[in-house]
């Protein structure tokens, strides 16, 4: 992801915004993705209780409850969500390379 956003591709925007900022707003940012990681993986592990512990119930739905397709379409977007902080986290990887 790094490499296709250096090069004005996919992600670029991310990598304009953060090729200037600090080492440190850099390491906060990852940390943050990661936690965001973190959070989906047990949104996915466990949605039932993940939902309820994040306070992430659908209008107070439990998980459970949903229909197949839409718990269907929470663990996809999960999944994507997951993918996205990795690209990020890959992304911002890169830039601390290149300041150190």
């Amino acid at each position: 992801a790094y490499e296709i956003a250096k090069g004005g591709g996919k992600n670029a925007g991310d990598y304009i915004n953060f090729k200037d900022r600090s080492i440190k707003e850099i390491e906060k940012s990852i940390q943050s993705h990661k936690n965001t990681i973190a959070k989906h993986q047990e949104y996915i592990k466990d949605p039932v209780n993940a939902m309820k512990k994040f306070g992430k119930e659908k209008n107070g739905v439990p998980f459970n409850k949903l229909h197949p397709d839409k718990q269907k379409a929470c663990i996809e977007k999960w999944l994507k969500d997951i993918q996205r902080a990795e690209d990020k986290i890959n992304i911002l990887e890169g830039i601390l390379k290149e300041k150190t």
